[in-house]
């Protein structure tokens, strides 16, 4: 199983984490918004395990928290280990050996405001909630069973299990561990919206596009959210 297989695999667990950190006193514009950089990783060592964890280097770059959502905080530690995935991703992109494919990689990921896609996590995470979407604790630890035995049948390398580690994985038995089944019910929820909430949203696909584009596309739903929705930012971006 490739590294980026088991990254998506993993994908569900990630909107359960929640993290807080302590702020460095940036100063503040005339909008009392706090200015802040983004990062530069040059050529840093960075592993996928540092995305959820990211070096404290950069999580010191920000204040404690950047926005809150519905008066739920986003911390300057989320939106580094943001960025670190971004940068991940961008240097997965880069090794690809398929030109055109790694151009287009490339361009999604510079259309990316890492603020604005957590804020934007956080409101479907929230929308799951009001509408009722999250399955069953007891469906949700099937699945996570389920998902278990996928990755029992694959072989994964040593930075697979790294990350599986580094998220707090244990050997056997993941549905005993009460975080990663939420994470993974957050996720099957999730999945619920995306496709059954917000296709209802969008305009139907050209055919250019394809009947994924229409399912995966969360604009006019996420678009609707923010009006109605409460969002405060206590940062803003310098550069």
């Amino acid at each position: 199983m490739t590294r980026m297989a088991v990254l998506a695999g993993l994908v569900l667990i990630a909107v359960a984490l929640v993290l807080t950190v302590g702020g460095n006193g940036e100063q503040e514009d005339d909008s009392g918004r706090v200015e802040i950089y983004h990062l530069r990783f040059y050529q840093a060592e960075l592993s996928l395990v540092d995305n959820q964890s990211p070096p404290q280097q950069y999580v010191d770059q920000y204040p404690a928290v950047v926005a809150e959502v519905g008066g739920v905080p986003i911390t300057g530690e989320t939106l580094a280990a943001r960025q670190v995935l971004m940068e991940l991703n961008r240097r997965d992109a880069t090794a690809s050996s398929d030109k055109a494919l790694r151009e287009r990689q490339l361009a999604y990921i510079d259309t990316i405001d890492s603020l604005e896609a957590i804020i934007d996590d956080e409101l479907k995470r929230q929308a799951v909630d009001r509408l009722g979407l999250l399955p069953s604790y007891e469906d949700a630890v099937a699945y996570t069973k389920n998902i278990e035995a996928q990755f029992d049948d694959a072989s994964l390398d040593a930075t697979a299990r790294e990350l599986l580690k580094g998220q707090g994985f244990p050997d056997h038995d993941w549905a005993s561990n009460s975080k990663i089944v939420e994470g993974y019910r957050q996720g099957m929820g999730l999945a619920k919206l995306l496709h059954e909430v917000c296709p209802t949203f969008e305009p139907p696909p050209t055919p250019a596009q394809g009947l994924d584009f229409r399912s995966a596309s969360c604009t006019g739903f996420l678009r609707q959210e923010r009006e109605r929705g409460d969002i405060t930012y206590f940062v803003r971006w310098a550069d």
